[in-house]
């Protein structure tokens, strides 16, 4: 084992601060500071910036536990809140990881050019999520002196609620001034557009505050802080983004029958701009979550006063009739409004239109038979012959459903990405569904065979009330798929601005597309396999770590290897199987792109192999999440 005192945390923390203060230029040139005459903007930023980068280094030694404000209280929760946040609490990471990430997202926004100033607010609001609670806790300490608080006490909620207020003005405040530079202020009415900007920041973080909220409170031993602050900020963005779409699509609407005025917001998407597949991804997991929400409060006051068999009746005939509602109400997130998003799946899926006719899409329904092929053989596989391939080890078994996601995701993404994209939201939504059914349904058959299957293939991590190994894995594949395809592949059909040119490389859009099948399918798989492979007495851990330098090294090998290839022959495999049929990204559009030699990419190839394969070594936080983000982004940031 490796000698010396350096907890491994403590490098998951340096890689964090590293790469996001490596990201300073950029940061600085999309809000335009230092293009003008130095401003007070300028330097609120260098201090906002400051401070996000320091708190993975400092937020031990001011004993900041994140958005978990409330550390003592009642007896029961208190202390199973209180030892969790004594691990590893992955507040670095979950003050990173987002704003990085969706750093990456605003490099590859600019060929929307009437989404773009939208899309900075977005980022902005990401680097606002972390300052909320960083400025809860100094009002906390400074002010109120008074941390921890005590749950349920009256004077300890008006200290809380009253530092909920002034954090967030003040953090709404510190955003704005960064982003005055871009705000679109017109002289005649810069009061209102100020106001707007104000409102519409203040409502992104009070959405991430309640997600936050709802975690700490029904759900903190299935999530760390880490992984709280994290999924609340991926939640907030899917959420008010697409609640920011529909408002102006209705608006939209509006002013054709009647003048009801602009959409008064400072900062709106352009409905013209949107991806209709990822619209209605966001609706069908938005509304799954909604309906499994509501009918879990529901059943849980009802469950005592019902016989189980009633109960049963009425749990299926809430979701049912809920998810009827939703197909009704989906009409209004088309332009089409006799489309809704069973008829819209139907004809997206299974036909294609050519010359103004619409025929039987074939090459989508071989698609489906050969995920129906790979997914019920796997499946079988794992079930009846997973304990001899993996040696009886759970952890290997977990793996090779990693591979099963390499097969489905990989082959589909060079054949129709837009495919791939509505069944791994549609896969998703039924994932959740089948949650809020095991949560419910614990009596009856159905309810207990879904716990059954779950129950054996979870770790240590999925001793919470919901299990999320699952979800995480398809969520950390479909992430950068779906992000990717929104926005780079539209700089791969136009080129920047609408033009006809393409630039952008194949190779790099796949690395980042691939970037969760290639993290979490291979690289994390492969050093797991080589990590358990070695006896104890030849296995160098690293410090203070269940994991291997032999695993860590091997997933770089892994990681750098699937990405060469990717890089190098991603040209020739989408000429081949590009679907121009199947997708608007038709073979017409078509062009090689001259590469760098491959020299000049080996050095950041192998730097982007090496930091995830040291995050995932590093992190005890979900790596199914963490090292897609990471790897996507990394890949993006970096030069090619």
């Amino acid at each position: 084992m490796l000698k010396g005192t350096v907890n491994i945390e403590n490098v998951e923390n340096i890689l964090l601060t590293l790469v996001w203060y490596r990201q300073y230029k950029l940061m600085s040139t999309i809000f335009n500071i230092g293009r003008t005459e130095k401003s007070y903007s300028d330097f609120v930023f260098l201090v906002t910036i400051i401070i996000v980068g320091l708190i993975p280094l400092a937020y031990k030694y001011i004993k900041y536990n994140g958005p978990y404000i409330y550390s003592a209280g009642s007896k029961e929760n208190d202390g199973k809140i209180v030892k969790k946040l004594q691990k590893n609490t992955g507040i670095g990471i979950g003050t990173i990881l987002i704003p990085y990430s969706f750093l990456s997202t605003v490099l590859s926004s600019k060929a929307f050019s009437n989404n773009y100033n939208y899309l900075i607010f977005l980022f902005a609001c990401t680097i606002g999520m972390p300052l909320v609670s960083i400025y809860k806790y100094f009002i906390h300490r400074i002010i109120f002196e008074k941390l921890p608080l005590k749950k349920n006490h009256f004077n300890s909620m008006i200290l809380y609620y009253s530092s909920e207020f002034w954090s967030l003005v003040i953090t709404c405040f510190n955003i704005l001034i960064i982003m005055s530079n871009i705000v679109p202020v017109n002289s005649n009415y810069s009061k209102n557009v100020a106001i707007s900007a104000f409102l519409q920041t203040a409502f992104v973080l009070t959405i991430y505050n309640l997600h936050c909220t709802f975690i700490a409170t029904y759900l903190y031993k299935s999530f760390s802080v880490g992984e709280t602050m994290i999924i609340s900020q991926i939640a907030t963005i899917f959420v008010t983004d697409f609640f920011h779409f529909l408002y102006v699509k209705q608006k939209h609407a509006l002013n054709s029958f009647m003048d009801v005025g602009s959409t008064k917001l400072a900062f709106a998407p352009y409905i013209m701009e949107r991806d209709e597949t990822m619209i209605c991804i966001q609706y069908m997991i938005i509304v799954t979550v909604i309906i499994g929400c509501v009918t879990t409060f529901i059943m849980k006051y009802v469950r005592n006063c019902i016989s189980s068999s009633t109960f049963l009746v009425l749990l299926y005939s809430l979701l049912t009739g809920q998810y009827s509602v939703s197909i009704y109400l989906s009409r209004y997130i088309f332009n089409d409004e006799n489309l809704n998003i069973v008829t819209w799946m139907v004809r997206f899926v299974f036909y294609t239109k050519s010359s103004g006719s619409a025929f039987l899409n074939i090459k989508n329904i071989y698609v489906i038979v050969y995920w129906f092929f790979i997914l019920i053989s796997g499946m079988y596989i794992i079930s009846r012959h997973g304990d001899y391939l993996s040696n009886n080890t759970q952890i290997i078994k977990r793996k090779l459903f990693h591979v099963i996601a390499v097969l489905l995701f990989v082959p589909i993404s060079y054949i129709n990405i837009e495919l791939l994209n509505v069944a791994l939201g549609v896969a998703f939504s039924l994932f959740m569904l089948i949650e809020f059914i095991r949560i419910n349904d614990i009596d009856s058959v159905v309810g207990m065979t879904i716990s059954e299957y779950l129950n054996e293939n979870i770790d240590e991590r999925d001793q919470g009330q919901v299990i999320l190994t699952h979800m995480y894995l398809l969520l950390g594949c479909s992430i950068p798929l779906w992000v990717g395809s929104v926005f780079m592949f539209h700089q791969y059909r136009y080129g920047d601005n609408g033009t006809s040119k393409k630039t952008m490389d194949t190779g790099v859009i796949y690395m980042c597309l691939l970037s969760g099948v290639v993290s979490v399918g291979i690289g994390d798989a492969v050093g797991s396999l080589v990590g358990k492979s070695f006896d104890a007495k030849y296995k160098i851990k690293w410090p203070k770590s269940k994991k291997s330098v032999q695993g860590t090294l091997a997933m770089t090998i892994s990681v750098f290897m699937c990405n060469t290839f990717i890089y190098l022959y991603s040209d020739i495999l989408f000429a081949i199987f590009d679907s121009s049929e199947g997708t608007t990204i038709g073979a017409h559009h078509y062009v090689i792109y001259e590469k760098k030699h491959f020299i000049e990419v080996f050095i950041p190839l192998l730097f982007v192999s090496f930091a995830v394969s040291l995050l995932e070594a590093s992190t005890l936080q979900i790596d199914n999440i963490v090292l897609p983000l990471f790897l996507y982004s990394t890949i993006r940031l970096t030069n090619w």
